[in-house]
């Protein structure tokens, strides 16, 4: 890991992470998908690692994508679609819901959980540095 912050350090590790909540219906979560290339992930709920399987109705949905890498992830329901995009430091991304809420987050993280402990893929910022990072949101309406 590198430096800590404090006098005579070269730099500050960091990490960036989004939470954005995306309006799907409780009753579309069972049809609605989101598009990404990834295959494995972390199970928050189970603490589990293995293939990919979202499931949005489930209580709940709490995936850590592990090889989704820096390409845009897109949710689509019957109501439209939001495609989701970031700079190429967002690598590591997180799907999230829970049952009775209509909602479904897709979170675009520079490292993984826990990194400021582990010190796992941080950023660093050197100091008097900036570091400019960026997300778009994309929103498509259904098509009639």
């Amino acid at each position: 890991m590198g430096g800590s912050w404090g006098p005579g350090v070269a730099a500050l590790p960091f990490g960036a992470g989004f939470h954005p909540y995306f309006r799907v219906k409780e009753s579309d979560k069972r049809v609605a998908r989101i598009a990404t290339g990834a295959t494995s992930a972390f199970g928050n709920v189970s603490k589990a690692t293995g293939p990919l399987a979202i499931d949005l109705g489930a209580p709940e949905c709490d995936l850590h994508l592990l090889d989704h890498g820096a390409a845009p992830c897109t949710v689509e329901h019957p109501g439209g679609a939001v495609t989701v995009s970031g700079s190429p430091e967002f690598t590591h991304w997180v799907i999230w819901t829970v049952a009775g809420k209509d909602f479904v987050c897709v979170e675009p993280w520079t490292c993984p959980g826990n990194a400021l402990n582990t010190g796992e893929r941080l950023l660093e910022l050197p100091p008097g540095g900036t570091r400019a990072l960026w997300v778009e949101y994309r929103v498509e309406p259904r098509r009639s």
